[in-house]
């Protein structure tokens, strides 16, 4: 049974393109709703995931980021500095390359990086391997909380 019906799943070629890495994209997340692609980052190994997502077309990164977020957010993801390791990443790749496509989704992003920071501890990220990563979060929280306040930022190519 399909959930979240109240909104439109992101087309073939809206979550992917002809790449290598857009054909995984769409492998993994093509056709699933939001409580199905947040199973994906609980059950296996969310970096696979969040390189997807790292991956996307912007439509259909805007869309999956919810899953991840959701689940990031959830009681299963304690423990779990692989998923937030792989989100950090991912988001600052985008805000690098493509921040205008990031504006839709700024408030969300900035909601969650500052909750990231607030429970970073729960995730077990050891500082030895992850080094500056509550810092690295703080910082996309202050960007994307300053693109939500000021949106029609000049497009970059990606």
């Amino acid at each position: 049974m399909r959930t979240d019906r109240t909104e439109r799943l992101p087309t073939r070629t809206e979550v992917g393109d002809d790449s290598l890495d857009g054909r995984y994209a769409i492998r993994h997340f093509y056709g699933k709703t939001l409580a199905e692609a947040e199973e994906l980052f609980a059950e296996d190994i969310p970096l696979t995931y969040t390189e997807d997502l790292m991956w996307m077309e912007p439509v259909g990164f805007r869309f999956y980021i919810r899953a991840a977020i959701r689940y990031g957010l959830s009681n299963r993801a304690t423990g779990d500095s692989d998923l937030i390791n792989g989100l950090q990443s991912t988001l600052s790749h985008w805000q690098e390359f493509a921040p205008a496509e990031l504006v839709p989704s700024a408030r969300l992003l900035a909601d969650f990086c500052s909750a990231v920071v607030e429970q970073f501890d729960r995730y077990g990220a050891d500082p030895e391997i992850y080094t500056d990563l509550r810092e690295d979060y703080q910082k996309l929280a202050e960007t994307f909380t300053a693109s939500a306040a000021t949106p029609g930022q000049p497009r970059r190519n990606r």
